[in-house]
């Protein structure tokens, strides 16, 4: 690569990355932030491209994000057939470039699809997020022959970017899983433990006793210790049994 070429995807390099980071900062969902991605992608790449983006995450194909309701439908013949540049891109880890989509003949479904919706030009380009998710950036052009070298080379700077970007929302995501498991499991020990305080109250026997009596009856009935606990409470106090998890760990949640 000669030193011009390099110099100009350092730039732009830094420039992404400075963009995706400020996106991500100032956004609140993924989503939202998903799609200033792609709405952005055209401005790094090829001017008035439409772009898309495709996730394969556990098996299944969905676009995450389009700049134009056009891609959405074309992607979506790809998945349905099993067949096309985005699906190449997230399968096979290859990228691909469809010059002019009235002479290529690898995917006559979806190039037939892509003609009438006005598309004349396409590109895929993939990216592993690293977190057990494929991605790939798609992009449509309305003349032949919009991406070239130079525009190819911009594409996958901009989405190996955007896959590490990616990569730390579906941390998040896993973390926030996992931590409203955590809280849900709080909640069950505390009404665990208030319907043993109503049991040992009525009937003046221990927690130990108290126990056997919620185990005995959640194997009876096939109901779960939180749900027995929930009729020992209601039925004891005659308030709902809902119980408010104030642990300082879930006290720290992102704005909604």
């Amino acid at each position: 690569m000669d030193p011009h070429a390099l110099t100009e995807e350092s730039q732009l390099r830094r420039a992404v990355v400075a963009e995706l980071q400020g996106s991500l900062l100032s956004i609140r969902t993924i989503e939202a932030f998903l799609q200033t991605l792609v709405t952005r992608a055209a401005d790094h790449v090829v001017a008035d491209a439409v772009c898309s983006l495709t996730l394969l995450f556990q098996g299944r194909y969905v676009t995450v994000a389009g700049s134009d309701e056009r891609a959405m439908v074309v992607d979506g013949v790809e998945y349905d057939r099993d067949a096309g540049p985005c699906v190449e891109a997230v399968h096979r880890g290859v990228s691909s470039v469809v010059v002019d989509l009235r002479e290529d003949t690898r995917w006559p479904e979806w190039a037939q699809t892509a003609l009438s919706l006005g598309f004349l030009s396409a590109a895929a380009v993939p990216a592993d997020t690293g977190a057990g998710a494929q991605l790939a950036l798609n992009l449509y052009g309305e003349a032949p022959g919009q991406f070239g070298e130079s525009e190819m080379r911009r594409a996958f700077l901009y989405v190996d970017e955007a896959a590490r970007v990616v990569r730390l929302c579906l941390m998040l995501a896993e973390q926030a899983d996992l931590a409203e498991h955590l809280r849900q499991a709080m909640a069950d020990c505390s009404r665990i433990d208030q319907a043993l305080g109503v049991l040992m109250a009525q009937r003046q026997i221990s927690s130990r006793e108290a126990l056997v009596i919620l185990r005995t009856g959640a194997r009876h009935d096939g109901l779960s210790l939180r749900e027995v606990a929930t009729a020992v409470i209601e039925g004891g106090t005659g308030h709902a049994a809902d119980l408010p998890v104030t642990s300082d760990l879930f006290r720290l949640r992102m704005a909604p």
